[in-house]
């Protein structure tokens, strides 16, 4: 784990396994610590390389919000800061949103991409107006009581059913939960986002990744990309929620490794 200091930001990296090169892209608020149950899957073929967005886990805020092609631009100057030409990339819900970006804006870069429990952005399906009311505030990020209440609504899955890992990665989620300032310069980045214009021109092959039961992406979002992106194949689980990638670190692994490695 290191500090990587680019020209207008200073990212928090954590690097781990060895082989092949896969780049993580968290969702929105999150440190890179939630991805360990996948990333101790993935790291015993692979090599990882995982960040803090800005504002979130060790990453500082930017000094001024950038949109989605400015942290784009980031990934890139990361990339060469860690010597890295071209990349296997897999996205996470608001990590997604910018492997979208990333893979546009770079395509050079990118071998392979991952797209799990994303969005195109504006001409997507969005949550019911309850759910975004439920995940507009920062206040998920501020209380374990009031995440824990909204927690079945907004991401289903195991939350609803009220079992396996999800009480862990809670906490995991809390322990590394960015400022408010890095929570309002992500939403800053997504809002009025849209992919849909330049979703035909992602040259990468690409893994579109959904449960079938996610509140705050609905599984029409995966239709689209994967109807929109030249190169992709969707993979749905019945009943997953928006968390099932991580819920369920043994199968999403495999379908991760299988699809890079084809």
């Amino acid at each position: 784990m290191r500090d990587v200091a680019l020209t207008h930001a200073t990212l928090r990296v954590a690097e781990a396994g060895s082989g092949p090169l896969l780049l993580l892209m968290n969702g929105i608020g999150a440190g890179f610590q939630t991805w360990w149950p996948l990333a101790r899957r993935l790291s015993q073929s692979r090599r990882l390389i995982m960040f803090d967005a800005p504002g979130a886990g060790g990453s500082p805020q930017l000094r001024r919000p950038e949109r989605m092609p400015g942290l784009a631009r980031l990934v890139v100057e990361l990339c060469d800061a860690l010597g890295e030409a071209r990349v296997d990339v897999l996205g996470y819900s608001w990590g997604g949103v910018l492997a979208q970006q990333f893979a546009h804006d770079a395509p050079q870069r990118v071998r392979r991409l991952v797209l799990a429990s994303t969005t195109p952005g504006l001409g997507g399906r969005p949550p019911s107006p309850w759910v975004l009311a439920l995940v507009s505030t920062p206040l998920p990020y501020l209380s374990r009581t009031y995440l824990t209440a909204i927690a079945p609504a907004v991401y289903g899955g195991e939350w609803r059913r009220g079992g396996g890992t999800a009480p862990r990665e809670l906490a995991r989620w809390l322990e590394h939960s960015p400022n408010l300032i890095g929570h309002f310069q992500q939403l800053y980045a997504i809002s009025w986002w849209t992919s849909l214009p330049w979703l035909h021109r992602v040259t990468a092959p690409t893994l579109v990744l959904s449960g079938t039961g996610d509140p705050l992406v609905p599984v029409q979002n995966a239709h689209l990309l994967a109807r929109q992106i030249p190169r992709a194949r969707l993979e749905l689980i019945p009943g997953g929620g928006h968390f099932w990638t991580l819920e369920q670190p043994e199968a999403s692994a495999a379908l991760v490794e299988e699809f890079l490695s084809g």
